[in-house]
């Protein structure tokens, strides 16, 4: 589906944009000026945009603010005189004669009731002059929360209550938040309508209650004084001077909203239990508004809290100015209409200016073009005469120097491809064949055979494994990292021939090919195959001299164990009728068969080195100097040191542990003193293993230095250092049969130090076994 859309818009587009060089350019310039003059135009609009609107918003703010004073001070005075009215004398009067049993104030002697009547007059006062006051009432928590004075506005006028209407209000919300305000704190309701007698006073009138916590003189809640105010009155009581386009709203948060709107002559009132209430997406607007200038439904608005002072008050209000965007938006539009009209006469401009110099400019191209859209038949490099000298002209000459450095490569790839001695086959990825260069021809016998479109199966049948024609490549085939194959080729005449294959694939735009590069090995498989017959006679002759080295040494040892078992018996014969002489003369036909015996050992292991596989036994180096230890007659006298690293390290048993058994063995044999010491170091690399082992003894001479390397070399005679002389020659062999290397360094005067170099070559052998 990609692909489909894809070419589709390569094809649309290409229908669409100019086919030339000129056109293009042309294009491109249009389209930059265009875009230039659109950033141009919006960067204006919005600059503009940003200047008028920020103006216009610390406008909005300042009036906000200024409405937003206004009303804080009315419900600030509403709340000074509910604090005056529970200060007022007759309400402590009021406490106290109520607590009496007689009904008397015990200070004053005045009776319960005519307290009442002066605080009525209090009220009632109070109504008089506050015209948006509804009623107010001193309510006791005693007695269900009875109210103990009254005092309604009614459209008869102000009316004290009776004793006997007084209302039980316990349950109200404001009597039921008296106890969680602190000593100062007081109390706004939300703005419901005013409920008498259990029922929606008629007609229903929106109220909202400020309510002042009153204590006895001890400090104690006794009740409060509760004042109902009118809220619509209340709204309109701080109704602001409303400047041309400005409209101010006064909101709280049901939705209760008074509207002072541009050219109102009254402002429109809205409950949220009214008929026509403030509409939801109004309440919503207002709701994501804050204290910054924000634009919403065409209009600049903020919204500045009014803070009612009291924590524990629900009641939450603001006011929210708003000027429709259209009355300071009118610069920005003549600014836009000036900036559009410029652009169109500079995109003119530079429409016809740019048609006259890519005309000039493309010139070179196009007769550059013109040349090699008619190319000639032999293949030869393009010659064109280009005198410009400005970037479309370098342009041009590094073209026409590219494509003439291309056809000198095509040239001679094909001169090399027609000389290579190697076939070279070209296919396509479903194996059907395109080229094959001269000695790919001739290796198929394809001369005089029209060979393309061919599948590859026809020259080399098992390169698929079912042979079909139609079957495609195994996509390991396709892989450049495969390296090569080796397939049976067939030729014309029907004779087969092994060939080796290299394969890699290639793409020419979106088309995926393959070239093999086809070797016949006909002659290096018949070298193959001789020697494979020299090496199986190899391993036969070891074979065969393994069987002699094993049975010469058992032939040569019989005689020597029926001599050693003669002597014996002579010995065991003429017990007590020898003469030292003879003793010693039998001593020394043992010691011979002995070294001899040992002589036979050491040949036969010698023989053995490099050709019998013991496996790869893995130890510390802790282990196996403990193992060359036992194999050794070491004497408390002789020490053996080891440098860091070597009891940690892990080594193969063998070869080191003959070589270092010889070695070890050699410097204990060959010392002279009583007493001696031996150290051992390595030196660990990634890839090998460096062992040096020094002794304090004598040391060996310059001149002796390969000669102790040979076979049956001593530097003392045997009679003197009991010895076969193969020791250092199975050392040598060892290291080298192993791939590593191997030095004597010494004086000649004191010391001795055989240093030899291993190739890691357990970690190979290590990982074969964990594949196994």
């Amino acid at each position: 589906m990609f692909k489909i859309i894809q070419t589709l818009m390569t094809s649309v587009t290409d229908r669409l944009l100019p086919t030339t060089l000129r056109g293009r350019i042309l294009l491109i310039v249009i389209a930059s000026t265009f875009s230039l003059a659109v950033i141009n135009t919006l960067t204006s609009y919005y600059i503009t945009n940003r200047l008028v609107t920020q103006t216009a918003g610390e406008r909005l703010e300042a009036q906000g603010r200024l409405y937003a004073d206004k009303f804080k001070f009315q419900l600030s005075a509403i709340r000074s005189d509910a604090h005056v009215l529970r200060e007022a004398t007759p309400i402590q009067k009021i406490i106290r004669a109520s607590r009496a049993p007689d009904r008397l104030d015990p200070v004053s002697g005045s009776s319960l009731d005519s307290h009442r009547q002066n605080l009525a007059v209090a009220f009632t006062t109070f109504l008089r002059t506050r015209r948006h006051f509804t009623q107010i009432r001193f309510i006791g928590l005693a007695d269900n929360g009875r109210e103990i004075v009254r005092v309604d506005r009614s459209p008869a006028g102000i009316q004290i209550t009776s004793k006997d209407a007084l209302q039980e209000k316990a349950n109200e919300e404001y009597l039921l938040a008296l106890p969680t305000l602190g000593r100062s704190g007081f109390y706004v309701s939300k703005v419901t309508l005013n409920r008498e007698n259990g029922g929606v006073s008629d007609p229903p009138l929106p109220t909202m209650r400020l309510v002042e916590p009153v204590r006895d003189e001890n400090g104690h809640l006794f009740g409060a004084v509760v004042i109902n105010v009118d809220y619509e009155a209340f709204l309109r009581s701080a109704m602001p001077n409303i400047p041309p386009a400005v409209q101010i709203t006064a909101l709280n948060e049901n939705g209760d909203a008074l509207i002072f709107g541009p050219g109102q002559a009254t402002p429109e009132f809205t409950f949220h239990l009214d008929d026509t209430p403030l509409s939801r997406s109004q309440i919503t607007g207002f709701e994501g508004l804050t204290s910054h200038v924000s634009m919403s439904r065409g209009a600049a608005s903020i919204l500045i809290p009014v803070a009612v002072g009291s924590a524990w008050s629900p009641f939450t209000f603001g006011i929210v100015a708003s000027l429709p965007a259209g009355t300071f938006l009118a610069p920005v539009k003549d600014a836009v209409r000036r900036t559009t009209a410029w652009s169109v006469i500079f995109i003119a401009l530079a429409t016809l200016i740019s048609a006259i110099f890519a005309r000039l400019l493309t010139s070179p191209l196009q007769r550059l073009s013109a040349q090699i859209l008619n190319p000639s038949e032999n293949r030869a490099p393009i010659e064109a005469v280009l005198n410009s000298r400005d970037e479309i002209g370098d342009l041009a000459r590094a073209f026409l120097d590219r494509n003439n450095a291309l056809i000198d490569e095509a040239n001679q790839a094909q001169a090399i491809l027609r000389q290579t001695a190697e076939g070279v086959l070209t296919m396509d990825d479903l194996g059907h064949l395109r080229t094959i260069n001269p000695s790919g021809i001739r290796m198929f016998g394809l001369s005089d055979v029209d060979y393309v479109g061919w599948h590859v199966n026809r020259l080399m049948p098992d390169w698929v494994d079912t042979g079909t024609a139609e079957m495609p490549f195994d996509a390991a085939n396709l892989l450049p990292d495969t390296g090569s194959r080796e397939f049976i080729a067939v030729h014309q005449d029907g004779s087969a021939f092994p060939v080796d294959v290299a394969i890699s694939h290639f793409r020419v735009g979106a088309a995926l090919y393959v070239a093999a590069m086809v070797r016949d090995i006909s002659e290096r498989e018949q070298h193959l195959q001789e020697l494979t017959t020299l090496i199986e006679a190899l391993k036969r002759s070891n074979t065969e001299l393994d069987s002699f080295a094993y049975v010469a040494s058992h032939d040569l040892k019989a005689p020597l164990r029926v001599i050693d078992n003669a002597s014996k018996w002579i010995e065991e014969d003429l017990a007590g009728k020898l003469d030292p002489e003879s003793r010693e003369n039998l001593d020394l036909i043992r010691s011979r068969i002995n070294r001899m015996e040992r002589l036979l050992d050491d040949l036969l292991e010698h023989s053995r080195i490099g050709r019998v596989d013991h496996g790869t036994q893995m130890v510390n180096g802790s282990v196996l100097l403990e193992e060359v230890r036992g194999l050794l007659p070491f004497t408390p006298e002789f020490k053996i040191g080891v440098g860091p690293g070597f009891d940690d390290i892990t080594l193969p048993v063998l070869p080191l542990r003959p070589i270092l058994q010889n070695l070890i063995g050699n410097a204990i044999k060959h010392h002279d003193r009583s007493a001696g010491r031996i150290q051992l170091e390595i030196t660990e690399t990634a890839d090998a293993v460096t062992f040096r082992v020094t002794d304090d003894g004598p040391g060996i001479a310059p001149e002796h230095h390969e000669r102790v390397f040979g076979l049956f070399q001593t530097l003392h005679p045997r009679d003197e250092v009991e010895g076969s002389g193969m020791g250092l020659a199975m050392v040598k062999k060892n290291v080298e049969v192993f791939g590593g290397s191997l030095r004597l360094i010494s004086d000649g005067v004191r010391s001795t130090t055989f240093e030899f170099t291993l190739p890691k070559f357990w970690k190979n052998a290590s990982s074969r076994e964990e594949a196994a």
